[in-house]
């Protein structure tokens, strides 16, 4: 009897443990004996929780449905555009710079422009041609210095060309047609004859011009006279002759002059170290240095002065 009170005791207490370990695990006590059992009661939760975060998924498609907006990138002929690279083949073309060699012969051409400065056998073959129309340069030496510059702007005078002292394609036309020197006053002997409007002096013989100068004549601006008095820088007009000389520098109260020659009172032929194009002195005739050092002893006291024209 007792053995078998023992027996349902033991049943009672298995059973109360048996529901005690049903509860702590949530499920319910029939359930308590098979793992099999547990997906189910799980199984809502794969079933929602994959959806709607699968689903997102889907809407990534339109993300990556940028490949069909690839395709464009594939109608991308902007490849082509580069294409008319080959059509710049014109590039080749460009060969056409050959058209412009200025020396068709082929022979190397000179300089455009000669000026002070240059030297070589062009320059000398302008200073023999310059020569030999009267146009004076010493020496005769390929180089184009002072002495060339002032001879070109003689000849520019004379021609009634553009004064600038170069020769240039204006000056190049006139050397090849040089306009003749011509002298107003054809009386035998020797004179020297003055052209206030082309500024050039030139040495006459029986009639004939031997050779011709750059000269700057009175300016026509007003100064102030030793004395006080307002005088107008005006080179007098008309036939006059040497009257004296000063073999060497001389300073007057107006500046200084180079061996002057003069012809009316104060007014002289002189050397200067300044021989603008244009009209600048307070009436006398300046020439350069070196010119005035060839013309000191072709200028004897009594050689006629004829100054044009009249005012």
């Amino acid at each position: 009897m007792a053995s078998r009170v023992a027996r349902v005791l033991v049943g009672v207490v298995a059973g109360f443990a048996l529901t005690a370990l049903a509860a702590c695990s949530g499920s319910s006590p029939s359930a308590a004996g098979t793992s099999a059992a547990v997906p189910p009661s799980h199984a809502p939760s794969p079933s929602s929780s994959a959806r709607p975060s699968g689903a997102p998924s889907p809407s990534v498609q339109p993300t990556t449905a940028p490949s069909p907006s690839a395709a464009p990138s594939a109608t991308t002929p902007p490849s082509p555009s580069v294409a008319p690279s080959p059509t710049s083949a014109p590039s080749p073309t460009t060969p056409s710079s050959p058209t412009t060699d200025p020396s068709p012969s082929g022979s190397p051409p000179g300089p455009v422009v000669l000026r002070v400065g240059d030297k070589g056998p062009e320059v000398q073959d302008l200073q023999q041609q310059l020569a030999s129309l009267g146009y004076f340069v010493f020496p005769v030496d390929g180089v184009f210095g002072y002495d060339t510059q002032h001879a070109v702007i003689a000849f520019q005078k004379a021609n009634r060309i553009g004064v600038d002292g170069a020769v240039g394609p204006e000056t190049r036309a006139a050397l090849k047609d040089p306009a003749p020197l011509v002298a107003k006053d054809t009386t035998p002997g020797r004179h020297v004859e003055v052209d206030i409007d082309r500024q050039i002096l030139m040495f006459v013989y029986d009639g004939k011009v031997t050779h011709a100068f750059d000269t700057s004549t009175g300016g026509g601006y007003t100064f102030q006279g030793e004395s006080g008095d307002t005088i107008v820088a005006h080179t007098p007009r008309g036939h006059f002759t040497i009257e004296r000389k000063i073999d060497g520098p001389h300073t007057s109260f107006l500046g200084d002059m180079w061996r002057p020659s003069y012809f009316d009172g104060g007014y002289a032929i002189h050397g200067d170290s300044s021989v603008p194009t244009y009209p600048a002195s307070h009436g006398c005739v300046r020439l350069t240095d070196d010119v005035m050092n060839w013309a000191f002893d072709r200028l004897p006291i009594g050689t006629p002065v004829f100054v044009y024209p009249n005012d």
